[in-house]
């Protein structure tokens, strides 16, 4: 799974072992954007040094990946992407107001109890 074919590693996977999207779902959490300062050559040549069999194994899992989504057909395998990113969507979007619903009514609830407790 590469983070950056988070979405493509999704599909791949839950065909691989026969799961629906959700189990292997994980959404995101505390995601930051931030500001990346570009290397510098020396930086760039001993970082390529120092990582060299992490970046090995980067592009051998990247080249892995996008020969996957060949053999499972780009346009096809991208349609099932779009889809389950709407599902995911659908899902915590549903999950959130859930979860906000049941706070509110909780604290209305707790508020009332407690008004009533008072008199």
């Amino acid at each position: 799974m590469l983070t950056e074919y988070y979405y493509e590693s999704l599909v791949l996977l839950a065909k691989l072992f026969c799961l629906p999207y959700e189990v292997l779902y994980e959404p995101q959490l505390n995601k930051r954007e931030y500001e990346i300062e570009p290397l510098k050559p020396n930086q760039k040549k001993n970082f390529e040094n120092y990582f060299k069999s992490d970046i090995m194994l980067y592009d051998y899992f990247n080249k892995s990946l996008h020969y996957k989504i060949e053999d499972y057909g780009r346009e096809k395998f991208y349609e099932e992407v779009d889809k389950l990113k709407v599902r995911l969507n659908y899902k915590q979007f549903h999950n959130l107001s859930y979860r906000l619903f049941t706070r509110n009514v909780k604290k209305m609830l707790s508020s009332a109890c407690g008004r009533n407790r008072q008199r």
